[in-house]
């Protein structure tokens, strides 16, 4: 089994945006470290959308997704993404919730 560990963060060490809150997680501005991945063709299809970058990236994301067989996330996370995730979430794999 291959235990594979990923974080979206800045180069300078940011994993939100300015004026976090319990109504805004990622903060103001967080949505521009998530914006390379939405606009790659893997990420596109993978929830049901068209079109996309077609690149390395994508190449890799595709790779990334298609070995990923369920995700782990902590409480937290899946008590603020829950509410943006709607009745459709993101990953498309079993996913694991450690309280």
């Amino acid at each position: 089994m291959t235990v594979t560990a990923d974080l979206a963060i800045t180069l300078d060490g940011f994993v939100a945006g300015t004026d976090v809150t319990v109504e805004k997680p990622g903060g103001d501005g967080a949505e521009v470290l998530f914006e390379w991945i939405h606009n790659l063709a893997s990420w596109r299809e993978r929830q049901g959308m068209g079109g996309g970058e077609e690149n390395r990236d994508s190449e890799l994301m595709r790779e990334w997704f298609d070995a990923t067989g369920a995700v782990v996330m902590g409480r937290t996370m899946y008590d603020t993404g829950e509410e943006f995730w709607g009745d459709n979430p993101p990953f498309r794999t079993p996913v694991f919730v450690l309280t």
